[in-house]
Parts: C-alpha cells; structure tokens; sequence
C-alpha cells in the first residue's frame, strides 16, 4: 500500500478521476488493497495506467454483481455518479433506474457506513462453521474466480454428484467438462433417470441413478446466482449433491444477513461481499375493469435520512405516473367519483342519462351541466383520472359505461 494516508488518498483522488468518478467506491478501493495491487504503488508510479485498467474491470464487476441480484448496490449509488460531461450519460445495460440516475442517491457518509456494515456481516458469516465446512475440501483453498464460479454452478456434475463422489474419485469441481448421457427405465410405479457423466479432464466416467418420483416430491434445490448478462439466474440442482449444499446454505444465509439468496451465493463461491440491502424499493401493479393502481414500496434501514427516502420515493413516483408533478384531486372530481358510485347496477353500468343529469343539477347546483353529453363525459373523465393511476395510458382503465347520450 502507499506509505502514508495522504499519499492514499491522493492515489484513489486521482484514480476516481480517471475513471471519470466523483470519489472511487470504497468496496472497490478494498478489493484492490486485498488482491496486492496498491503495494508500492502511487498516484506518479509506472503502473498507473495498469491500475487503473484493473480498477476499471473491478468497479464493472461490482456494478454486473449488483444488476444480476436485482438490488440497490447501497455503497456504490453514493459514488456512481459520473463527472459532469457534455455528453448525457446513458445508463449501463441492464441497470436498474436508480443505480443508473441522479434522483436519488444515498449521501456519501450514507454509502460508507452501508458498506462497513457490509464488509461486517460478511465477515461474520466467513466465521460461521457451516461457510467453513461447505468451503472445506475438495474445494479449493482461495475463492473461485469468477469464472470458476460460473463453470461450478453450470456443471451437470455439481448439480447431481454429492461432494463424497468428488472425494473418493478425485473429481476436480472446476475446470472440467461434462458430458452426459441419460436413460430412463420404467419401473414398478415410477421412472429411474441414470445418467453416465463423462468429466474431462480427468477422462472418467461416472455413473449416477435417482427417481423421477424424487424429483417431484421435493428431493431438489433452487439455486439463485447473478447471471453474466445481469440478471439473476436459477438452476435446479439435487439436494444432496455439491451445488445443492451451496443452494441451501445460501437461503439460510440470505435469511440470516437479509441478503438475496444469489448473492449469498456467489460470496460462498468468489468471496465478494455481499452490499447489504439498506435502501430497496419495488413497484407493483393492480388493473382490471374496475381500477389501476401502482403500489410503490420502500424499505430503508432506520438511518437512511428521511431526505434520501423521499429522493427515492419521488422518483420511483414519476416512473409510475408519466408525469413530474403531483395535482391534488379537485372536490368537484370527486364529487362525481362519488356520483358514479351511487349509481351503479348490477351490470356495473349507469342509468339513462337524461335522469342522470336531473339529479345531478338537482344535487350539485354549484357544479351546474349543461348537457346530457358533458355528463357523460366529465363522469368518465373522473373515474380515469381517481382510479386509474395511467394519466399517459388512459386505454388501459375503462371506467363504467353510462348510457350513451341521445
């Protein structure tokens, strides 16, 4: 590392602005410290330029980590922000909104304490005896690269072969690849799968057998991980082979640490800490004839400052409705919500008109119609506007049907 503090801080100074960064993520700034390459280095050294380069791949690599887990990357959002340019900056393929945007961001101290809390909890569950049997043989003894992880998780072998298998026939868990040859034999009341899996290297061949009877009843595990696309992936792995273990403790993990069960995952595998989720949001969507609404929900670790809570609430808002500005519903709007309401039938439709316009002028002389027409339409126009929440997609509710004007 540099000899000093300043001389630190001025190396990750000038390593943000040369990645075009407001400040260098602290998780990425400590995975450069941890893999040895700020030994000896400065911001004037020979070996900037490949610093930087490893720097570059290392902050995508968190950024891919946290689109592929469907989470707020909550240390990385405070220092994403690009440096002002002339050009807008576009948002990286796959990220969701918020990671991408500047509406709303956790505060910088925010972002810190997010990942102390992070590298904490990460920490803790690296002591756990279940993590340090799972990460004992025939795994081996450092974290799997990231392509290593990928070759584990994708191998037909991993899914099926329980770790004795890999022990007593000295099958490597990485860098093989599986041929595998199935048959399926009828028996008395169920079908029996057995399967010849070809691992090469070493060049032998493994036989294994289960029911599909099994399969059903449950004997499977779903294992989740962030996928090279940016999406979070799930493959179905048998519960007692190698992967099944690493599916299961990954969903007693993410319920422990309230993390997603794919990042646990790839901690088991890589060693990457997980970002704790302090500030998640999600949307969801109700319609049918009746009514559309969205449901915004935000949850935030109770030190998250209510500014930055609002920040991100106001803007998943505008997602939802199309428009910046919220515009409070007049009485009148309401008034003829009300109206339509009371005069429902049984087919959820609205009497004649012209004795709909009686009683309405009769009802609300202040708010006066003067046509049989303009009823017809302000009614629909306020059941749209109070509940259907789609302002910039008014095909998408349809309000009750009154009886056409005549």
């Amino acid at each position: 590392m540099p000899g000093s503090s300043h001389a630190s801080a001025a190396l990750r100074t000038r390593l943000a602005q040369a990645l075009g960064l407001r400040q260098l993520p602290v998780a990425v700034w400590d995975e450069l410290v941890r893999r040895g390459w700020l030994e000896d280095m400065n911001a004037e050294s020979a070996g900037f330029e490949a610093l930087c380069d490893e720097a570059e791949a290392t902050l995508a690599a968190f950024e891919s980590y946290a689109q592929a887990t469907h989470r707020w990357a909550a240390g990385l959002d405070a220092v994403l922000s690009p440096v002002p340019s002339t050009a807008e900056a576009q948002p990286g393929e796959g990220m969701e909104p918020f990671a991408a945007g500047h509406e709303s961001t956790l505060s910088e101290a925010e972002g810190e304490r997010a990942w102390a809390v992070s590298v904490y909890l990460a920490a803790c569950a690296a002591t756990d005896p279940a993590v340090r049997a799972l990460r004992a043989v025939p795994f081996p003894s450092e974290p799997l690269s990231e392509a290593e992880a990928y070759g584990f998780i994708q191998s037909p072998a991993t899914a099926r072969l329980p770790r004795w298998r890999f022990l007593e026939e000295q099958l490597p868990l990485v860098h093989h690849a599986t041929l595998v040859r199935d048959d399926l034999q009828r028996g008395a009341d169920d079908f029996k799968v057995s399967s010849t899996l070809h691992l090469e290297p070493p060049g032998v061949e493994v036989e294994w057998h289960t029911w599909t009877r099994e399969a059903r009843a449950g004997f499977t595990t779903r294992v989740e991980y962030p996928g090279q696309d940016g999406w979070r992936h799930i493959v179905v792995a048998q519960e007692d082979s190698v992967l099944g273990e690493v599916g299961a403790l990954s969903q007693t993990l993410a319920h422990r640490y309230q993390w997603q069960p794919a990042q646990a995952t790839w901690f088991l595998l890589t060693g990457v800490t997980p970002m704790v989720p302090v500030l998640t949001a999600s949307t969801s969507i109700a319609e049918d004839r009746q009514h559309g609404s969205h449901r915004l929900t935000v949850t935030a670790a109770a030190w998250i400052s209510a500014g930055t809570v609002a920040q991100l609430y106001q803007h998943l808002q505008r997602q939802a409705l199309g428009h910046p500005r919220l515009r409070p519903v007049g009485p009148r709007t309401l008034a003829l919500v009300h109206f339509v309401a009371a005069h429902l039938d049984d087919a959820q439709t609205l009497g004649p008109s012209s004795r709909l316009l009686e009683e309405w002028n009769r009802r609300y002389p202040e708010w006066r119609i003067a046509d049989r027409r303009r009823l017809h339409r302000d009614l629909m126009r306020a059941v749209r506007s109070v509940c259907f929440e789609y302002p910039s997609r008014p095909e998408v509710g349809q309000a009750p049907r009154a009886a056409p004007p005549g």
